[in-house]
């Protein structure tokens, strides 16, 4: 993980930040948890290149501790991401720059309205409220309507003959300019995200201190009452015409032969087990890293394949277990999670390969990492 070490940006001099008269990017990112965020980053961060607008860096919406939310460089550095586009951190925004180039008169919310004649796309609800009182904009004065106007390369044009940066020099969305799940041709921008020593140091001491520097396999595994519910979907009749559900785009393709099953979205425990068994046996391997968001089937686990050192260590900040996912050797994802397809793109970048459950586990790419 060459340069994740790099010193952290935490902040520039009031010397060192100038308005951008190209203007500004700002967003809420309220929908989901972490992998949506991080997949709409990443949207949200081409519509800005594709605008030359800067973007606002928003905070992330961890929905623990009494601020639910943490500072984006908490996660990850600030620098990396200057070498695709120009970004600042909403602190050093609002801090440095909103107040005397960016007056509350001129402060619109921008969202989606069916007409001009529903309720203004201010910040009333709470979610919304939450959110821009962290970054210190309590309110907005006027609302803009976006319908109509789409976040690729082909609505550009049509933003900025609508939004001029001379007369609305923050677009600030109720919500991320981006689709979910981001499209594959933006995944190459996960790049651009290296982790800061406080997810790094801690997630290289674990692996370390654990693992003695020997190969080991990360799986990630969902199997919580709200996955039990999202994978249902794919037992009712029609599948309200499914064919790819949340993130399975990351295994199966954005235009499938076939559609998402629920065996890829909600593996059965035996396979689960069955699946680890093999892999173990295929590469070799004697250690076992955990992620989940419910049951680790640990028990299960140490039960079949005693001499293997399964870990589940379920850190307070869960972007630690995307860290140790993403350096291990071999990894196993829930073919529909955003939090596996984030370790993808990131393990991608680095030229190590993903495998899924509910797929074949058996690849040359694979066995060539080892």
């Amino acid at each position: 993980m060459t340069g994740l070490l790099a010193d952290n940006n935490v902040g520039l001099n009031v010397a060192d930040v100038v308005w951008d008269a190209n203007g500004y990017v700002f967003y809420c990112p309220c929908h989901g948890r972490f992998g949506n965020q991080a997949d709409q980053f990443l949207g949200s961060f081409a519509f800005s290149k594709q605008l030359n607008r800067t973007l606002v860096l928003p905070p992330w919406r961890t929905y623990a501790g009494e601020q639910k939310m943490a500072p984006f460089d908490d996660f990850f550095q600030v620098d990396p991401l200057r070498a695709y586009h120009r970004v600042i951190l909403a602190k050093d925004f609002v801090d440095k720059l909103a107040t005397s180039n960016w007056p509350l008169a001129q402060r619109s919310a921008f969202c989606y309205m069916q007409d001009d004649n529903e309720k203004p796309c201010t910040t009333s609800h709470k979610f919304f409220q939450e959110f821009w009182r962290f970054v210190g904009i309590p309110a907005f004065t006027k609302s803009e309507n976006i319908k109509g106007l789409r976040f690729d390369v082909s609505g550009v044009e049509a933003w900025r003959e609508r939004f001029p940066a001379s007369k609305f020099p923050v677009i600030a969305l109720r919500g991320p300019p981006a689709p979910f799940p981001v499209p594959q041709m933006q995944w190459p921008i996960q790049q651009y995200l290296q982790w800061s020593p406080k997810i790094y140091t801690p997630a290289k001491s674990h692996i370390e201190s654990l693992f003695r520097n020997e190969p080991y396999l990360g799986i990630h595994l969902r199997n919580g009452e709200d996955w039990t519910k999202a994978c249902a979907l794919l037992d009712e009749d029609g599948r309200h015409g499914l064919t790819n559900l949340m993130a399975s785009s990351q295994c199966i393709g954005e235009h499938p032969a076939q559609p998402v099953t629920k065996e890829q979205c909600f593996p059965s425990k035996a396979h689960v087990i069955n699946t680890v068994e093999e892999t173990v046996k295929e590469y070799g391997l004697k250690n076992v890293y955990i992620a989940t968001d419910s049951d680790s089937y640990i028990s299960e686990f140490r039960g079949r394949m005693p001499a293997v050192n399964f870990v589940h260590l379920n850190p307070t900040v869960p972007q630690i277990d995307l860290c140790i996912l993403g350096e291990s050797d071999i990894f196993i994802g829930n073919c529909v999670s955003s939090f596996s397809s984030f370790v993808r793109r990131q393990r991608e970048v680095n030229g190590k390969a993903t495998l899924y459950f509910g797929m074949p586990i058996a690849t040359d790419d694979a066995h060539n990492e080892l």
